[in-house]
């Protein structure tokens, strides 16, 4: 029943609507024409041509332009120089020999095996001075008390 009601309404609504509305092409003309009369008319006024831009969008715009700015400067002004390569004296004194903590007690052989005779314990984190590394997973070590010996390597750790 409200199906009949509805199409009477909608073919009410064609009817009232206009032309030019219901088909853009149509009185294109037309809205071209008062377009160009609104154009002279507001010449004529000599009134300010509106472009319509806001005032919102000049501040958008110098906000973006500060913010390239600021990368631009960033990005490739504000790099600090490189320090000079540093060459080292002849008379300097040479380096101290790298050190390493141990991970846990580490035990101090003679040669390095595990089956070598054990020189000393170290206790864990203590650090003892590195001297030579070995392939066979060792590193010939002289600890705090002055004794040279070879450790696993794995029992120890590069420290400060």
């Amino acid at each position: 029943m409200t199906e009949p009601d509805d199409r009477e309404a909608a073919k009410e609504r064609d009817e009232t609507t206009e032309p030019a509305d219901r088909y853009p092409t149509q009185g294109a003309a037309e809205r071209a024409r008062k377009r160009a009369e609104a154009r002279a008319a507001e010449e004529a006024e000599g009134g300010k041509k509106k472009t319509g831009r806001r005032w919102y969008h000049n501040v958008i715009d110098v906000a973006l332009f500060a913010a390239v700015a600021y990368f631009v400067k960033v990005r490739f002004f504000d790099k600090e120089p490189e320090p000079p390569a540093s060459k080292p004296a002849a008379s300097a004194a040479p380096s101290a020999a790298p050190s390493v903590m141990t991970r846990a007690s580490a035990e101090v052989r003679v040669d390095p095996s595990a089956s070598a005779a054990l020189i000393e314990t170290v206790p864990p984190r203590v650090m003892v001075e590195v001297l030579e590394l070995s392939n066979k997973g060792f590193v010939k070590v002289k600890t705090a008390s002055g004794k040279t010996g070879w450790v696993a390597a794995q029992s120890v750790v590069l420290g400060p």
